[in-house]
């Protein structure tokens, strides 16, 4: 099974917390490392989800993992159980015959078509809730609506998960922003860097790509670009920021679970104070009131 339709996603995925900054193996964080999903001599991981599909349903499914930081993999045997007429589920376990870290399996449908177990719509929600895993996460990947492909992940992804546009490459240590991590390395002393250069491997490789880094490629990550519409009204402030052009430095949600966009204006004098987070010069408009530019 070819691994491309998975990527760039799940060997992201594999190799988080792999190397934690600053990279060096000096580091206490790295001299005791550790990664998600990290399944000791003799620990199983496992999976089950729904299929769909009008006759027997066949399908390939991999183990993905890290061996002393090497990635690797192996086959498995998927089982399938009817469990009505078009609806089957499917059956995966692997069991560590050594250390492995951050396990993970791969899965794609020959025959059949997964369900999400997310949102498996109120036809198939009672058997996606008897539906049991150990200590993965199955979100269909690919392109929407691709139902062929799955990753069981120890990380809870979404649905459809992808990696920003903006990124460069794995920090491995990206529950921190890029831009961050890219700002953090650059500024390691020289005998840091010198350890990192030595030691080789992927630190190296992240060191590298940093240093490489333009202000173009750091202000790509600093946020997106958008154009503010927003809707009508009696806000002063709604009127002399209509059609500027704005920064967007957070996505959040309110107790309703509706998104909103806080935005910074590039020309605003006051900007360190909104990148700050303070009130009067960061802005909060719907996903429906900007345009990406």
């Amino acid at each position: 099974m070819t691994p491309n339709p998975f990527e760039p996603l799940a060997t992201t995925v594999l190799r988080e917390g792999q190397v934690l900054y600053p990279y060096r193996a000096s580091a206490l964080k790295n001299q005791h490392p550790f990664t998600f999903g990290t399944l000791a001599c003799g620990e199983s991981c496992a999976l089950e989800i729904l299929v769909e599909c009008g006759s027997e349903p066949t399908a390939e499914a991999e183990l993905h993992f890290l061996r002393a930081d090497t990635p690797a993999s192996i086959a498995l045997a998927p089982r399938f159980v009817p469990l009505a007429p078009g609806l089957w589920k499917m059956s995966v376990r692997a069991t560590a015959a050594e250390t492995l870290g951050s396990a993970q399996i791969r899965c794609r449908a020959l025959n059949g078509a997964f369900i999400s177990a997310q949102d498996p719509g109120p036809a198939y929600a009672e058997a996606a809730a008897a539906c049991r895993c150990q200590g993965l996460y199955p979100v269909l990947v690919g392109a929407p609506p691709r139902r062929d492909l799955l990753l069981a992940a120890p990380i809870v992804l979404e649905d459809y998960p992808r990696i920003a546009d903006q990124s460069p490459g794995d920090f491995c240590d990206s529950t921190e922003m890029d831009e961050l991590l890219t700002l953090r390395i650059l500024t390691l002393s020289d005998a840091e860097k010198a350890e990192i250069r030595a030691a080789g491997g992927l630190p190296a490789q992240i060191l590298a790509r940093s240093e490489a880094s333009t202000p173009g490629t750091l202000a790509s990550l600093h946020g997106a670009r958008v154009r503010l519409h927003p809707r009508p009204g009696p806000d002063l402030f709604n009127r002399l920021l209509d059609g500027k052009e704005a920064i967007v430095q957070e996505i959040a949600s309110d107790m309703e679970g509706n998104l909103h966009l806080a935005v910074v204006l590039p020309d605003d004098p006051g900007r360190d104070l909104g990148e700050l987070r303070q009130v009067g010069h960061r802005f909060f408009f719907t996903p429906a009131e900007v345009e990406p530019l």
